[in-house]
């Protein structure tokens, strides 16, 4: 389990008291998301995965700069990026609290 500080999972935090709960609903978090590329410059194209080490952890993606939610589109395969491309992406499971959105942004420039 980790406690992420600064995260959508803060909103989820209890006013608390010594002795008190200090997360509602949650056992612990979703691990954090790994993009199989790092963000960066790029000139030609590339495959990007994204995964976590939390079984049955659904990762939501959005690719309109908008913080990923629990609706947003459900990530079933890798992307092929050729143009530049922001990803934001945050995982999500039953009891557990959200990864922590993540950005990445890829940017491609002409030969």
């Amino acid at each position: 389990m980790s406690g992420r500080a600064g995260t959508s999972a803060d909103s989820e935090r209890s006013s608390g008291f010594p002795g008190g709960v200090n997360y509602i609903g949650y056992c612990a978090f979703v691990e954090n998301l790994r993009f199989s590329i790092d963000r960066g410059l790029f000139s030609n194209a590339i495959p990007v995965t994204i995964t976590t080490a939390t079984v049955n952890a659904a990762i939501r993606y959005t690719l309109d700069f908008n913080t990923p939610s629990q609706t947003s589109a459900l990530y079933t395969a890798g992307f092929n990026l050729a143009g530049t491309t922001v990803i934001r992406a945050d995982g999500y499971a039953t009891n557990f609290g959200p990864a922590g959105a993540e950005t990445h942004t890829y940017i491609f420039y002409d030969n």
